[in-house]
């Protein structure tokens, strides 16, 4: 045997082998190549603004609950100081007549606690329905919501000659302490 022989002669006899050469690739024309380059820019502009734009929404959407979660915070401090005025009874160390002031006092800061919790209450309420709809069933929590309004304005909210209400104060705490753990789990 030829020690010459190649490992192509040795196959030769396979179907898919031949001594002829692969075609040769044409060469693409200049404007084919600036059309590539084109397209790849515009691609690469199009994912960029889907990317920006998902970015934006989220941020803007983190935004919103944060006020919220502010606003709610807002709202049960201002109902914790209201719930525990106390507009029936005078202070201990006044004498009955000094004490009428103290009582005025505390009744003018129960109405005008009142009418703030009340603005707050609509501002929640309008950043709430700004949220999108996925983000309100996402968070879902219109009855936590409902609970803390119970919490910050029943029983003799609107009556500035009311007692103090200890309890309720508490009651306004826990409450939004869950209405805002859920919002934040959701964040």
């Amino acid at each position: 045997m030829d020690a010459s022989v190649s490992l192509l002669d040795l196959v030769s006899w396979l179907p898919w082998s031949s001594r002829e050469t692969a075609p040769t690739p044409t060469t693409a024309p200049w404007w084919f190549i600036l059309f590539g380059g084109f397209v790849g820019a515009l691609f690469t502009q199009i994912c960029a603004f889907i990317f920006n734009h998902r970015q934006s929404k989220k941020a803007a959407r983190s935004q919103k609950i944060s006020e919220l979660i502010r606003l709610i915070g807002e709202l049960t401090d201002l109902s914790a100081s209201t719930w525990s005025l106390d507009g029936q009874k005078l202070p201990v160390w006044l004498g009955a007549d000094a004490g009428k002031g103290e009582r005025e006092i505390a009744r003018d800061t129960i109405r005008k606690n009142e009418a703030q919790i009340g603005g707050l209450q609509i501002q929640i309420d309008e950043l709430w329905q700004s949220l999108s709809p996925k983000d309100l069933e996402k968070i879902g929590q219109d009855e936590l919501w409902a609970e803390l309004l119970e919490a910050v304005t029943g029983g003799q909210f609107s009556n500035p000659e009311r007692a103090s209400d200890p309890e309720r104060v508490s009651e306004v705490y826990a409450k939004s302490a869950v209405l805002t753990a859920e919002i934040r789990k959701h964040q």
